[in-house]
């Protein structure tokens, strides 16, 4: 098994392993998938790229939206999305993941963020010219995509790393993404979510 971030995988894995679920010990939902398991639509995009298409810049912004939900503004060329994130699903830890996993250059990998009712998938999927990929948004079972286009995968990780390390040193409010204590102690388990972000490997890279 890959290495692990903080907290990766579905349901199954959680169940396996309890020493892994998330902070108030829900059962994450947020996906990780490699390779084969990623739905046989995208299996075009390791087609070769010309050399003369340009990369497009990853504009990545997170910011609290109320109670218990966040926001991840994704911009990509002219296409703009957002994407809801809920403590219910807390993404966090998959996504550090996710970033781990491209990282370590193991395309094609997605992630899937649930919203409470819909869900968007992430994923970068390898092309034959080296350092980018084509990121993809989109939803479960749809040909439709939000974002779509190629990038720079330099680009991406410091774009993702950057963001995540303004949003949790500056505009995170724990007690507004949770409001529920750790048992005996009185911590919130949100202020636990902030130090493992800032503390992970992954955001302190190239920092």
């Amino acid at each position: 098994m890959p290495h692990l971030s903080w907290i990766e995988g579905g349901k199954q894995m959680a169940q396996a392993h309890p020493e892994l679920q998330g902070g108030s010990g829900e059962i994450p939902f947020s996906l990780m998938r490699r390779g084969l398991e990623i739905p046989s639509r995208f299996h075009g995009y390791e087609l070769p790229l010309d050399n003369a298409i340009t990369v497009q810049p990853l504009n990545v912004q997170f910011e609290m939206a109320g109670s218990g939900w966040a926001h991840l503004h994704l911009n990509l060329g002219e296409s703009a999305t957002t994407i809801w994130l809920s403590y219910v699903y807390d993404p966090f830890p998959t996504l550090l993941s996710w970033l781990g996993a491209v990282d370590r250059g193991e395309l094609p990998i997605q992630m899937e963020i649930d919203e409470e009712g819909a869900s968007k998938h992430l994923t970068l999927h390898p092309t034959s010219m080296p350092g980018s990929a084509h990121f993809i948004v989109d939803e479960p079972y749809s040909t439709m995509s939000f974002l779509n286009g190629p990038v720079d995968i330099g680009q991406v990780m410091s774009s993702f790393r950057d963001a995540l390390r303004t949003f949790f040193e500056g505009e995170f409010i724990p007690e507004s993404w949770e409001m529920s204590c750790q048992k005996g102690t009185g911590i919130p388990w949100a202020l636990e979510l902030e130090t493992k972000m800032l503390e992970d490997p992954i955001l302190r890279l190239h920092s």
